[in-house]
């Protein structure tokens, strides 16, 4: 049976990169018969928000000391023996794994984030920079360095890049979407590049127009970052409502008339794709790889330039005040998403794991 370690971070969580790596390993267990070790650097010994198949085991890293965080990395290798280590950890522990380690073992990096990756504060920003300062120098070392999208493999320079993209998660068949409903829906972690306070501040300028309409955000709340305080400040309690992440995130997609995205950074928007499935049109900023390289400006979706909030208000409006727009935009997003499908994007990774046996 093949081994596979994957190396990663917060896979307890709620976000996109847990979300994804539980579809993917459950689908290499299930179905390819793999043996899959998950080994997790941050978050120690909670319950996983997404399931993961009771095949799968974890070992947490727990020290943050540098020294013993490599014994441990290493003792752990040792112990498994995997025939295939994938790195899938975006941040400084990440970038410095290739020095910390043997490499006698194949190491795949799977990079899920993109490389201009906003920070809020000085040292987050210096953290990154470092991170992709040394990913740049040992890009070589790994066997393949995996992204998601073209525009990131150019802005990678390496003999070794190879783009396969997220696949399509959610089930779709078994869910009718509502007609005609005046909700608005943006998923994601309160974060500083999902740039949620911009969204809030377009909504006031949609619901004096509309006040009945409501943006409903699911995602990870934040210690740092108080939406709250902002909806509370533009008095927009009844039209803007946080709610947490929930695992069937197909009842949210169901009771949504739009999608919105204004993060300006993001690589690979699943939660794009996601709502396109549903027929949902999607609006986002057209300066990330994640939404230009998967939405299709005013064919499958709508792009708005960064920063251009009356832009982006008037396609609200646009599809708030023609349904008809919004079916022919959502109709011709869900037909563009054949290259994302799960078994297909397995495949090319199992051709890949395959091609080191």
């Amino acid at each position: 049976m093949k081994h596979i370690l994957y190396i990663t971070t917060n896979i307890m969580g709620s976000g996109g990169v847990s979300r994804i790596l539980s579809v993917k390993l459950n689908y290499l267990v299930e179905t390819f018969n793999y043996k899959i070790t998950i080994l997790n650097s941050n978050t120690i010994g909670d319950t996983p928000f997404y399931s993961f198949n009771p095949k799968i085991k974890f070992y947490f890293l727990r020290s943050k000391k540098f020294f013993q965080y490599k014994i441990e990395l290493n003792q752990i290798i040792d112990k498994i023996s995997p025939d295939i280590i994938v790195n899938c950890d975006n941040g400084l522990k990440g970038a410095l794994l290739p020095y910390l380690m043997d490499l006698k073992t194949p190491l795949i990096y799977e990079r899920h984030c993109s490389k201009d990756i906003r920070a809020v504060s000085y040292s987050d920003k210096i953290k990154f920079k470092i991170a992709v300062f040394l990913l740049e120098k040992s890009i070589n070392k790994y066997k393949e360095f995996v992204v998601l999208n073209e525009h990131e493999s150019k802005v990678w320079k390496g003999r070794n890049i190879k783009i396969i993209p997220n696949p399509l998660c959610v089930e779709v068949n078994q869910q009718k979407r509502v007609d005609n409903s005046k909700i608005a829906i943006a998923v994601g972690r309160h974060s500083h590049e999902k740039r949620y306070d911009k969204l809030i501040a377009i909504w006031t300028k949609v619901v004096e127009k509309y006040p009945d309409w409501v943006l409903k955000i699911y995602g990870e709340h934040s210690d740092i970052i108080d939406l709250q305080s902002i909806i509370n400040r533009f008095n927009l309690q009844e039209n803007i409502q946080l709610y947490d992440p929930i695992n069937e995130i197909e009842e949210i997609y169901s009771q949504a008339n739009m999608f919105l995205i204004t993060s300006e950074s993001e690589s690979f928007g699943l939660v794009i794709i996601e709502a396109m499935a549903f027929g949902i049109p999607v609006i986002g900023y057209g300066s990330t790889s994640g939404t230009e390289t998967l939405i299709e400006d005013a064919k499958t979706g709508f792009l708005v330039k960064k920063d251009d909030a009356k832009g982006y208000v008037e396609k609200i409006i646009a599809l708030i005040e023609s349904p008809k727009l919004g079916r022919e935009i959502g109709g011709h997003a869900k037909k563009s998403l054949q290259k994302f499908d799960l078994n297909n994007i397995m495949s090319l990774w199992n051709k890949l794991f395959n091609s080191y046996f």
